[in-house]
């Protein structure tokens, strides 16, 4: 027992794990949420103005509830919060550029590394506040993002202290499960259903204007087969990802059928925050070969 856990120990403690691959990831990670803000950025006076055009819903009345939701009742603090928000994200895209880290001083190193951490949770912070205040205008990507946001605040990925090593190599392997859990939750769910099994989930999914065209509508009635067969691929896809992903010799064409899959969900039913937040999910599996430090 000794053994094992001095061996898990030492894999926590020696280096950053998957170090190039969460660099990108991390990078991916803000550079979506400044993606979605600039988007957004003609439309927030609607999304979170003082006429915005949501509903105004109640929260219990307590401390979290009121800072995490306040956007919700005091429309006249948005702007702060949404220009707070860009500025953040960028810089919390930046953090992970390791021109900032090339240095030897181990204080300089601290600063850096705190920063990072505080412009990150800034950014989870102020995504937050916005999610809440209009969610009726996100799909599931903003979600996934801001728990993804949440894990890289603590990926301290150019560090020599063995503490932060095992905390980045912790932040990794949460991102890591929470895909897979995204999976598992949305096939399970999908299990417990009909359309899926019987296959229609697709053909009704691109009857619904909003997610479609009369072009793909027109499709689905003269294919139907063929929407069967995608919904029954789609199903096998989520259900069996949480384990062939980890399974080396078939790995990154699993990832490639998966970027095919969630590339179709952002084209074809215009859900691009979700398509692309998957996507990005996708980097943290990337496999490298071993660097050594300095390399990156």
């Amino acid at each position: 027992m000794k053994k094992y856990v001095t061996q898990l120990t030492h894999y926590f403690i020696s280096e950053v794990h998957g170090k190039r691959s969460l660099v990108l990831f991390g990078m991916l990670v803000y550079a979506w949420f400044l993606l979605q803000a600039v988007v957004l950025f003609f439309w927030h006076e609607q999304l979170w103005g003082a006429d915005k055009l949501f509903f105004r819903h109640g929260f219990p009345d307590t401390f979290i509830e009121n800072f995490f939701f306040q956007l919700v009742y005091e429309s006249g603090r948005a702007p702060v919060v949404f220009a707070l928000h860009m500025v953040c994200a960028f810089l919390s895209m930046v953090s992970f550029h390791p021109a900032f880290y090339r240095t030897k001083n181990k204080w300089s190193l601290v600063f850096w590394n705190t920063c990072a951490l505080g412009v990150r949770l800034c950014t989870w912070v102020s995504g937050l506040m916005l999610f809440y205040a209009a969610i009726e205008a996100f799909d599931g990507g903003m979600l996934l993002m801001l728990l993804m946001a949440f894990y890289c605040s603590f990926a301290f990925v150019h560090t020599a202290n063995s503490y932060l090593i095992a905390v980045t190599n912790a932040a990794r392997i949460a991102c890591l499960v929470q895909v897979c859990v995204v999976y598992l939750t949305a096939s399970l769910y999908k299990l417990g259903g009909t359309h899926w099994i019987d296959g229609s989930a697709l053909y009704y999914t691109l009857h619904i204007e909003l997610f479609s065209s009369n072009w793909w509508q027109s499709f689905t009635e003269n294919n139907y087969f063929i929407t069967q067969l995608f919904t029954w691929l789609g199903l096998a896809y989520q259900v069996l990802f949480p384990l062939m992903v980890w399974v080396k010799r078939v790995q990154k064409i699993w990832l490639l059928v998966g970027i095919a899959f969630h590339l179709f969900i952002a084209v074809v039913l215009g859900l691009w925050g979700f398509g692309l937040g998957m996507m990005i999910c996708y980097v943290v599996f990337w496999r490298e070969q071993k660097i050594k430090d300095g390399d990156l």
